[in-house]
């Protein structure tokens, strides 16, 4: 150990005494001093004019973030530009001996290779502390000018900078053992560092190596660290990538000292290799994944209250199985290509506290009806022969995907429209987890936790529309109807989607009173006495309601209201506009959300 230490102290005095460790820290120091002074002028520039404007102000909020990992940030652009440093500085490490002929020297004292090797790359990893302390600069500074600055996630992004520096390091430790030209060391290097950062896009249709690519692939390691969450898979990642390459230094100057084929070292690397993948492997499984969230608010954990749903599942078996229609809307996504992105954006954060699930893929190809866009786009087909098509312009094999007379002696998919859906099963329950037209296009935590309470048959707060006197009808689509704001299944907001149970209830009929909300909504004809005694009597028992009305129909809804001590005043709000009817006033969100082209319809004032 002893030994380990004067060759990285040697080494390390050796670096200061190049110009180039000097030219990269004072080019980092430059780099992070522009990436971290540009917006904290900007955000300072517009929180003084707000302060002088705004009387309300109270701050902007959220700076953590904003100064540190968004946009053109200090740490966003470090790790960006963290490849065109690290290769300049370890091209020599190795290369620079054989060179000078003081390799030979070494060689023939009683230093073992081991000791060579860790001693260099001990020296490396303090020069990267010096790196780090120079972020840790700006982040004293942001500390002192950030009211209620984030330190936990400031701590783990400077984590997850640091390895990815020492993960570098090691690399360009290897590729200086491979050659006596510095340049070409270099160079290897950015190769290297380039194939890491794509490898886990390649040959992710193969299930057998989708699994291996995308581990070594050390694009986005550093993604979650930056939110301020700490798996232990990202950092034993880091440390697998780190003892490969340090190993393979190894190899290749023991290679250089025996006479043994290259049979013998072709199995070390490989012998190498494969306990990298295998530990790599286990240790990304969910079940093993340890995590830790340092951020001040827990906001990279589910909310306590979808926490204590998926306890509630304990040891049972939650099966969740994906349906991927060809020629359905978001087949893409669903493709064994993006099956680790659809994992890692839905369900990583589940695994976390239910590492057990048990996740099903089927692919399919249906339409469900003969007069449906795929038959008119190609004219004179069978289906047979457009998803052979299809499936050729997305570069599917057609084989993958089952027949409509198949998947339909499985499920019943055509109450979903044939898109990309998910099913749920636990215990003998079933339901549907919806994807959306939108650019999240996946379920965010809302439609999961209600599809998750569904299936543990949890009471769900029930909405009642009253019916009878022409309001506006929850099963009928159209610009004064409300299915799209309760039934439709392609609505992200959707009363459905959200974990609500709807219906309607006829004038004439009891209310009952176990219902979380009756709705009475801009009702066309007068409520007949009766009606009216209902709904008193139901409020009366502590039932909550609400009543929407357009302009103009005071005198329909105030005989209800006004059992209740209210009624609805005379006279609308109206805005004058260039651009819309006087009725249509914007709301102040509307405003501070930049909406010039928008209103919205003001009812009368209750």
């Amino acid at each position: 150990m002893k030994m380990i230490f004067k060759i990285a102290k040697t080494e390390l005095r050796n670096l200061f005494y190049s110009p180039v460790a000097w030219f990269l820290t004072v080019a980092f120091m430059v780099q992070c001093a522009v990436y971290y002074c540009t917006p904290l002028v900007g955000t300072a520039r517009w929180q003084d004019i707000a302060l002088k404007s705004m009387p309300n102000f109270k701050g902007w909020g959220g700076l953590t973030p904003q100064l540190f990992m968004a946009g053109d940030s200090i740490f966003k652009n470090a790790l960006q530009n963290l490849y065109l440093f690290i290769p300049l500085l370890t091209m020599g490490l190795i290369s620079r001996e054989v060179n000078n002929g003081t390799i030979k020297l070494l060689y023939s004292s009683p230093v073992k290779t081991r000791e060579i090797v860790l001693g260099k790359y001990l020296a490396i990893m303090l020069y990267n502390l010096l790196l780090v302390s120079v972020i840790a600069v700006f982040i004293v500074m942001g500390i002192f000018q950030i009211e209620h600055a984030d330190y936990g996630m400031l701590l783990s992004a400077l984590l997850g900078f640091y390895l990815l520096v020492c993960t570098y390091t090691a690399i360009g430790l290897f590729m200086s053992s491979l050659t006596n030209y510095q340049i070409v060391a270099a160079i290897g290097s950015f190769i290297v560092i380039l194939v890491l950062s794509r490898i886990g896009g390649l040959w992710q249709k193969y299930d057998f190596v989708r699994d291996l690519t995308y581990f070594l692939s050390i694009s986005g390691r550093t993604i979650k660290m930056l939110k301020g969450l700490i798996t232990t898979k990202d950092v034993i990642y880091f440390g697998l990538v780190i003892f490969m390459f340090i190993s393979f230094t190894l190899i290749k100057l023991k290679s250089g000292r025996e006479s043994k084929s290259w049979i013998t070292g072709a199995a070390r690397y490989g012998a190498v290799t494969v306990i990298v993948l295998a530990a790599g492997y286990f240790s990304s499984r969910p079940a093993f994944i340890g995590y830790w969230d340092t951020t001040a608010g827990k906001y990279n954990t589910l909310h306590p209250n979808i926490q204590k749903v998926i306890e509630q599942l304990g040891d049972g078996k939650l099966e969740v199985t994906l349906y991927t229609n060809l020629l359905g809307g978001g087949a893409p996504k669903g493709f064994p290509l993006n099956r680790n992105e659809y994992l890692s954006e839905v369900w990583e954060r589940y695994q976390r506290f239910k590492p057990d699930i048990e996740f099903n893929y089927v692919y399919y190809y249906d339409t469900g009806d003969k007069d449906s866009t795929v038959y008119r786009t190609m004219p004179g087909k069978s289906l047979p022969e457009i998803a052979q098509q299809v499936a050729s312009g997305f570069d599917q094999p057609l084989s993958l995907f089952k027949p409509p007379a198949e998947i339909r002696k499985m499920i019943d998919l055509s109450s979903e429209g044939y898109r990309v859906v998910m099913e749920l099963k636990y215990k003998g329950q079933r339901t549907f987890l919806r994807t959306f037209d939108d650019q999240p296009f996946w379920p965010e935590d809302e439609q999961i936790a209600a599809a998750l309470k569904r299936l543990l048959q949890a009471k769900l707060p029930k909405i009642t529309f009253l019916t009878g006197n022409l309001e506006r009808d929850i099963y009928k689509k159209g610009e004064r109807e409300y299915e799209l704001l309760v039934h439709a299944k392609n609505q992200r907001q959707s009363l459905m989607n959200l974990g609500f149970d709807s219906d309607t209830i006829s004038a004439g009929k009891e209310i009952p009173v176990d219902i979380s909300m009756l709705v009475l909504a801009d009702p066309k004809t007068a409520l007949d006495q009766p009606t009216r005694d209902r709904i008193t009597e139901y409020i009366n028992k502590g039932g909550n309601m609400m009543v929407l009305s357009e302009p103009g129909k005071q005198h329909i809804l105030n005989p209800v209201l006004q059992q209740a001590g209210i009624q609805l005043e005379d006279g609308i709000l109206v805005e004058v506009t260039g651009y819309e009817m006087p009725d249509m006033v914007k709301t102040v969100n509307d405003r501070a959300n930049g909406r010039n082209g928008q209103g919205w319809r003001v009812e009368n004032i209750l």
